[in-house]
């Protein structure tokens, strides 16, 4: 198995963000509905998604300077993981934060042809 780095970038809507290595970049499909569109010039069975629930992000951001006790938490965590429809959901992953193959949630897939070949132009 080869092994990598983690890269984390922030995806824009209709343009592609990079990771630091150059193989990977992503795009906002539909920024609302939280699609993301995936692209690699490598390898696709090297790169996973990290998806991480907004829910328990804002509750935890919100609370800060007031100090949080381990029960915050774990009611940050229920609400989170009560998501139908979505991976983090009690009956899939039951957790806020997910590593997933592209295309195996609803809310991401590979690029198409069309897209690819303008991600491959951008990293020339």
């Amino acid at each position: 198995m080869q092994q990598g780095g983690v890269h984390i970038h922030t995806p824009a809507a209709g343009a592609w963000a990079v990771c630091l290595c150059g193989n990977t970049g992503a795009m906002w499909e539909d920024p609302q509905a939280g699609k993301l569109v995936i692209a690699t010039r490598g390898d696709k069975s090297n790169v996973l998604a990290l998806g991480l629930n907004n829910q328990l992000l804002v509750r935890a951001i919100q609370a800060s300077g007031r100090g949080q006790a381990w029960q915050d938490y774990r009611d940050w965590h229920d609400i989170a993981t009560d998501a139908p429809g979505y991976v983090f959901d009690k009956s899939r992953a039951a957790c806020w934060a997910v590593i997933y193959k592209v295309g195996t949630t609803s809310d991401t897939r590979w690029a198409n042809e069309e897209e690819l070949a303008v991600f491959l132009k951008a990293l020339s």
